[in-house]
């Protein structure tokens, strides 16, 4: 497993990560058994995935793009336990579910379900946040980008799938990766999943009524999830009386 590991330790498996999931996306967990992976181009920053959108040059002057920017699935979690920003990005609605895991049990899931070749086409990796002088010290470094897109292990093009932007940096996030052999017309990769194995916890957003709360967390508990179920005190704060000298 430790070769599916980009920019992450071994001793890092265990990590806990957390993704959050408007009301919609979450109950799809629950209804199809499934995680779902997206092709890159609909991540929302359009520096995502830019060297296999690059146009590249021939020894002949011929131009070109990668070819097999399309096989490429991916979906971002994060080592940020909780923030305001995380709730108001990913659930505008206040409907926010947020799910608990581990590096460990995410690259497992992803992993175990492919059936060829896992070892080239499975990986899970801690983004790197680059400023604008690295991201230029990178795209004049053909070496390092041949390297990387031309890399045999699969390794090298997941890894070009793992930088953003310096102002990002606050999201700490950790990607997992998976490679098709054939590009298909589907934006879409499915892995099934078995919610009380994968998810450790679930957390509810913190600006949810209660009384919709307890709605939510009895219809979870209602598809048989059996770990804890609770919802977010991110906001609770707990009143007391002040004594001021008069």
């Amino acid at each position: 497993m430790i070769n599916q590991l980009i920019n992450i330790n071994e001793s890092d498996l265990d990590r806990k990560i957390y993704r959050v999931f408007n009301e919609e996306r979450f109950f799809q967990l629950f209804d199809n058994n499934e995680l779902v992976l997206v092709r890159p181009k609909l991540w929302e920053d359009p520096f995502e995935n830019f060297l296999m959108n690059c146009e590249y040059e021939g020894n002949d002057g011929s131009k070109f793009k990668i070819g097999f920017r399309d096989k490429f699935y991916g979906q971002c979690w994060t080592e940020k336990i909780e923030s305001d920003a995380m709730w108001r990005i990913y659930a505008s609605n206040k409907d926010g579910f947020k799910v608990q895991t581990t590096i460990r049990k995410l690259i497992n899931a992803l992993y175990t379900n492919v059936k060829e070749f896992p070892e080239l086409s499975c990986f899970i990796g801690r983004v790197k946040y680059l400023n604008r002088n690295k991201i230029n010290q990178l795209l004049n470094s053909p070496k390092e980008i041949k390297r990387m897109l031309l890399d045999n292990t699969g390794r090298g093009q997941a890894s070009s799938l793992l930088f953003k932007k310096t102002p990002f940096n606050h999201e700490k996030e950790i990607r997992i990766i998976h490679s098709t052999k054939q590009s298909t017309n589907s934006d879409l990769f499915k892995i099934p999943i078995k919610q009380n194995d994968l998810f450790e916890s679930i957390t509810i957003d913190p600006r949810m009524k209660y009384s919709e709360f307890r709605k939510m967390k009895d219809r979870i508990i209602d598809y048989g999830y059996k770990n804890s179920i609770k919802q977010s005190n991110l906001y609770r704060i707990k009143i007391k009386s002040i004594k001021l000298d008069m």
